[in-house]
């Protein structure tokens, strides 16, 4: 993400959630027409005005919950922006405890999307002669085992994909919950925004791949044959254990994409969204790395066209990050070996993405 600043200084930091100056005490609100956190005035009726001239309110999620900063154009038939309209179900809000965990669910939501705008990926598809949507439920376990006291549904609820349809569940949320799933499955990277890139990553590869035959059998020949039986698959790499057991392979970013094609798939894509928002990160903190004599100064990934040269910063930043996080005795925040089975396949993915851009596709929240 951009690091963004206020009109009252140059020198005073916003960050992506921020509702106000923390200098100056004024509003302000995410556009994500412009992708821009905008520094904002009062005007009449309840809406606001930015620097440049332009009025909105913010989403109706923002004063009844203060669960969204983003903004609606003043002359928007939506009370809702452009986030929180792709919501099907959330959680049951009169249950004291879903509303923080809610609220850190839709921040993570937020930055996955804006990072598929900043990429003109569509949030409508046409997916096998259908009009296929991207939406999202949050959904609250009811097992003896929940996380969860006064649950919204009847069964365990497992977070996934189907027919643009993603489904997350809430306990990910939770840092002591989702942790100790994470060491149970000896995961050795799990995060809510994680979820959500690898979720969105099936949505696209119907987008994407399926309805172009070059592009499926390249995938194919990269990733495998998706048309192993999914099902059974996922079944034999849960039966086979704690991944620390198994047999590490080259050619997966991870233990789970090793799986089936399509979780291979959605593993990687994930990995290029991870790269590309914190590669722009660093890029808008100045952030040089002297590995590999590799200056990130106002990089913006977003137009670079070259896998290798992307790849190179990356894995500079990367190594810097981690030697960071041992002088504090933290564990490795990257705990990820790039071969170069898995650079050809986020080269893949990159090369759709940058076909996408170069279409002139669009940030699907243009509109308002």
């Amino acid at each position: 993400m951009e690091v963004y600043s206020c009109d009252c200084s140059a020198d005073v930091v916003l960050f992506l959630d921020n509702r106000h100056c923390l200098s100056c005490g004024k509003t302000v609100g995410f556009d994500p027409r412009s992708l821009t956190l905008q520094p904002l005035l009062p005007a009449r009726d309840g809406l606001w005005r930015s620097a440049r001239g332009e009025t909105y309110r913010f989403c109706q999620n923002h004063a009844r919950l203060d669960a969204c900063n983003w903004l609606v154009p003043a002359n928007s038939p939506h009370a809702f922006c452009g986030s929180c309209r792709l919501n099907e179900v959330i959680p049951d809000l009169d249950v004291d405890s879903h509303l923080p965990l809610w609220r850190t669910m839709e921040q993570a939501k937020r930055r996955c999307l804006i990072t598929l705008a900043r990429l003109a990926l569509p949030l409508v598809a046409m997916i096998g002669g259908q009009t296929v949507p991207l939406r999202f439920r949050f959904l609250v376990d009811a097992t003896a085992e929940s996380h969860f006291r006064e649950p919204l549904t009847r069964e365990k609820v497992l977070t996934g994909h189907q027919s643009g349809m993603i489904t997350i569940n809430l306990a990910e949320a939770d840092v002591v919950a989702r942790h100790e799933q994470r060491e149970a499955l000896g995961e050795s990277y799990r995060t809510l925004l994680g979820h959500f890139r690898h979720e969105v990553g099936h949505y696209y590869w119907d987008v994407l791949v399926a309805n172009y035959p070059d592009r499926l059998q390249s995938f194919r020949e990269l990733f495998g044959d998706e048309r192993a039986e999914y099902g059974q698959a996922l079944e034999t790499h849960y039966r086979q254990g704690h991944p620390a057991r198994a047999a590490s392979s080259p050619e997966y970013i991870s233990y789970y994409a090793a799986s089936h094609p399509w979780e291979d798939w959605a593993e990687t894509w994930a990995h290029v969204l991870h790269m590309l928002d914190t590669l722009e990160t660093a890029g808008s903190y100045g952030i040089a790395v002297k590995e590999l004599d590799t200056d990130l100064q106002n990089l913006d990934p977003f137009l670079i066209r070259s896998a290798p040269d992307l790849l190179r910063r990356w894995k500079a930043l990367t190594l810097a990050l981690n030697g960071l996080n041992r002088s504090l005795g933290m564990d490795d925040p990257y705990p990820f070996v790039l071969t170069s089975q898995v650079e050809a396949k986020i080269s893949f993915i990159l090369t759709l993405l940058w076909q996408q851009i170069d279409a002139g596709a669009t940030n699907p929240f243009y509109g308002g």
